[in-house]
């Protein structure tokens, strides 16, 4: 299971997710949400990914690049965040000794909740908001 997930931080990425906020109506407080808070209802994807110096971001459970919205959010990650996938995997983003090497590598989640920074990942497969259409009834 593991072995599916691309470790791209030897080649100068950095491990961020991709937050895919809700966006409000104008006459609502439409500002971001705080970059700690990764259970907000406005939020409708968490996906993982490694970002270049270029900038393009790639998933780290598929290898495909991920497009970012007007409303994405990007937040830097570091060791000690874990993920939790929709399809049971669960990964966490650790430092330590690995092949004689100090270094960060993924390992398989042991932790509990409370000694990891815990992230759900879901919604990597939706192209578009699914509330998005449901929210204007005007059309």
């Amino acid at each position: 299971m593991l072995a599916s997930f691309k470790n791209l931080e030897a080649n100068g990425r950095q491990l961020v997710s991709v937050v895919r906020i809700r966006p409000l109506p104008f006459w609502m407080a439409a500002g971001r949400i705080d970059f700690t808070d990764y259970t907000n209802p406005r939020i409708w994807a968490i996906v993982p990914g490694w970002k270049d110096d270029k900038g393009v971001i790639t998933s780290l459970k598929t290898g495909e690049v991920v497009r970012v919205g007007r409303f994405d959010d990007i937040r830097q990650e570091d060791f000690g965040h874990a993920y939790d996938y929709e399809d049971g995997s669960r990964i966490i983003y650790t430092r330590g000794w690995k092949n004689g090497k100090w270094g960060k590598f993924f390992t398989e989640r042991t932790c509990r909740d409370c000694e990891c920074i815990h992230h759900r990942a879901f919604g990597e497969a939706l192209k578009e908001d699914p509330l998005a259409k449901k929210a204007c009834r005007f059309k």
